[in-house]
């Protein structure tokens, strides 16, 4: 099931939002139900990969916007950033060590559910913590 980007999970700030707003659209590229297994696992394996990319970017962005504004917790946010990073790394590998024979949608759904919460707990957790120092 696809999902949102909705005003609720904004913080105010035009490059950070628009950088949500673009994690949303690549999370949705893997929502494609009438694809084969083998398809479905190659679509993950090519989005995820993209993932990995625009979330190191975005992180970096929203660091130094939080390091320009003075944010105290920028270390702790930094470390939970890294930690993210390296979830979203574990599922790419796991796909990749996957035999093709043993991807399902069950394992598809398990990895959609997990980065759904990781996205939308992150904005809703993590990132409106700044939003009074960014604004």
């Amino acid at each position: 099931m696809q999902f949102e980007w909705t005003p609720a999970m904004s913080v105010g700030y035009a490059e950070i939002d628009q950088d949500h707003q673009r994690l949303v659209e690549i999370i949705n590229e893997i929502y494609a139900p009438s694809l084969s297994t083998d398809s479905l696992r190659n679509l993950l394996l090519k989005t995820l990969a993209k993932l990995i990319d625009y979330t190191e970017f975005h992180f970096r962005r929203e660091e130094k916007i939080l390091e320009e504004h003075n944010y105290p917790y920028l270390e702790q946010h930094k470390a939970i950033h890294a930690d993210l990073e390296q979830q979203v790394r574990d599922i790419l590998e796991r796909v990749e060590k996957d035999d093709a024979h043993n991807f399902d949608m069950q394992v598809m759904m398990e990895i959609m559910t997990f980065l759904r919460g990781w996205l939308f707990n992150h904005i809703d957790d993590e990132d409106m913590a700044y939003v009074n120092y960014i604004t």
